[in-house]
């Protein structure tokens, strides 16, 4: 039994509270569960930022000091909690996490401490503590590339070893990775671009609606027609007017809707960039080289594309972007340069590669 703290959310607020429950420490967990469903982990993730967030706003900002996987409890539902670090019945737990190997690895080293970095002890022992579960733990299936970059870049701003750093645990949570069920990766680079599009849904659906106007009144005009002649000669020609004028009236609606997409794809490639979500960035750009109607803009979007898969490490996905890219504008030397900087580069990282 372990003496643990819940949190209850009060709208903006959070207040804390105690619970003793049945569970085991992380690190023991892991030493008898070193098999991981992949599904399991990004919860983990998630709940323990959820927890030592619900800590700060609890104790106003006070930081937590002694997260690491002894001071994580997991229950019997495989839910995280945090150690109640206050409670007389954990001694035995907080012996243990006065050990060097311990502390030396989940706590910020004193030549870093200070009153600003201090305000960080958590955010560096968040990270370290999703280290040591990535290098510890067999996760299946495993991880891709792209998310082994995420959360490799997740470590690095929690442990100060990147440039931008987090300021706050609340911030992690929109760079977590969300977990793709299996029927959507194999849509592949088409369910990317559908994802991209979403939003020209809406204007499609709004754009409709004078179609169904048109042809209720089409169909009205039929019956009267019909109703004061129905000499087969006068039918024929009523039907083929009116066959021309939906057609004349979809193509307005066809050009509308096109005009929508392509000002829903740029302001999401956007936003996602600004977001720093790179995937979908990526995916938002290779829907515009489809879409966009002029070669300057073509060649724009094809090179933030290719720039986007570099940023996540994927020289060979930028390059081949850069390929489709021109077999539509022909040429371009700026996509050129970059096509043989990013070849050279994964040649570089191939030959690294064990």
């Amino acid at each position: 039994m372990y003496e643990v703290l819940r949190f209850i959310e009060h709208g903006a607020h959070c207040r804390q509270s105690m619970d003793c429950i049945r569970g085991i420490p992380l690190i023991r967990y892991l030493r008898e569960n070193p098999r991981l469903e992949k599904s399991v982990f990004f919860n983990w993730v998630r709940r323990l930022a959820v927890c030592v967030d619900q800590y700060h706003r609890s104790r106003s900002r006070q930081e937590y000091c002694y997260l690491n996987p002894y001071s994580i409890i997991v229950s019997e539902e495989g839910n995280l909690m945090l150690l109640d670090l206050e409670a007389p019945g954990n001694a035995f737990v907080i012996k243990q996490m006065q050990k060097r190997a311990v502390r030396s690895h989940f706590v910020r080293p004193v030549c870093e401490m200070g009153t600003e970095k201090n305000r960080k002890a958590d955010l560096f022992a968040y990270g370290k503590t999703i280290q040591f579960i990535l290098a510890y733990a067999e996760i299946s299936p495993e991880i891709t590339r792209r998310e082994e970059i995420r959360f490799s870049r997740i470590i690095s701003r929690c442990i100060g070893e990147s440039g931008r750093r987090y300021e706050d645990i609340s911030q992690v949570f929109k760079e977590i990775p969300v977990l793709k069920e299996r029927r959507k990766t194999l849509l592949g680079k088409r369910g990317k671009r559908l994802a991209a599009g979403t939003c020209a849904c809406v204007g499609l659906c709004t754009a409709l609606i004078p179609v169904r106007s048109i042809l209720s009144e089409q169909s009205s005009q039929t019956a009267e027609e019909n109703s004061l002649d129905h000499q087969d000669s006068e039918i024929e020609t009523v039907s083929a007017g009116q066959r021309e004028m939906t057609e004349e009236d979809l193509q307005k609606i066809v050009d509308i809707v096109r005009k929508i997409e392509l000002a829903a794809v740029r302001t999401l490639a956007g936003a996602y960039k600004k977001l720093d979500m790179q995937e979908e960035a990526s995916a938002a750009y290779e829907r515009l080289v489809e879409i966009e109607d002029t070669p300057g803009k073509i060649e724009e979007a094809g090179i933030n594309q290719m720039m986007t898969e570099a940023e996540l490490g994927d020289y060979k996905q930028a390059a081949e972007a850069g390929e489709k890219v021109l077999d539509k504008i022909k040429h371009s030397e700026k996509i050129s340069e970059l096509i043989k900087e990013y070849e050279l580069k994964k040649t570089s990282k191939d030959e690294k590669s064990p």
